[in-house]
């Protein structure tokens, strides 16, 4: 069955939102999280996050490129995989950074506030209790009331919002070539009999 570039289009931009959907739902909770067990013992704090942000986002983006190929009858060339994917990856991103724009700056304005207070009296603990030059626990502590976990940063300019897009952009299309070169799969052509 051969599909079109269209529905090929159609498909992937679905399941992108879709995988979009799961990734915030999944950032989302890591965050939460974080804030509840940073207290409690420093492997949870340490492996869930990798385990929640790492792990299962790029099981569920393996998981959506089969998906997506089994949706479009299983046969797709290099260029229909690259596109589709390319689109599946762009319309996750877009959600995923969207909901968490609205999750920090509408629904909860002082989570990241939160997390980085969490942060800061964990590593403060465990620096302490190593006994660490009090001069390197102020610089952890500066640092990571530098980080931003909304996404978004401090000075958010148009060039760096510019400058973001461009550079997502070519990770997301480098992404997709690499799964594009794994997933293609083109129908066998039989040699015409003469």
């Amino acid at each position: 069955m051969k599909f079109a570039n269209q529905d090929i289009k159609k498909q992937a931009f679905y399941i992108g939102l879709t995988l979009g959907a799961i990734l915030l739902m999944i950032n989302t909770l890591m965050l939460y999280f974080i804030t509840i067990t940073v207290h409690s013992l420093l492997i949870i704090a340490v492996v869930a996050p990798t385990i929640l942000s790492y792990i299962i986002p790029f099981a569920l983006i393996i998981v959506s490129c089969n998906l997506l190929r089994k949706r479009i009858g299983g046969y797709w060339n290099f260029k229909q995989a690259a596109t589709g994917i390319f689109i599946l990856f762009v319309s996750a991103y877009l959600v995923s950074v969207g909901g968490r724009v609205i999750l920090f700056n509408v629904i909860d304005k002082g989570l990241d506030g939160k997390v980085k207070a969490a942060y800061i009296t964990e590593n403060a603990k465990v620096f302490n209790e190593r006994h660490y030059p009090q001069s390197q626990v102020t610089t952890r502590v500066k640092d990571i009331k530098d980080m931003n976990f909304d996404g978004l940063g401090g000075n958010v300019t148009v060039a760096g919002i510019t400058e973001g897009i461009v550079t997502i952009i070519l990770i997301l299309f480098a992404a997709s070539l690499l799964f594009a070169s794994f997933y293609k799969r083109e129908l066998a052509v039989s040699p015409a009999k003469e």
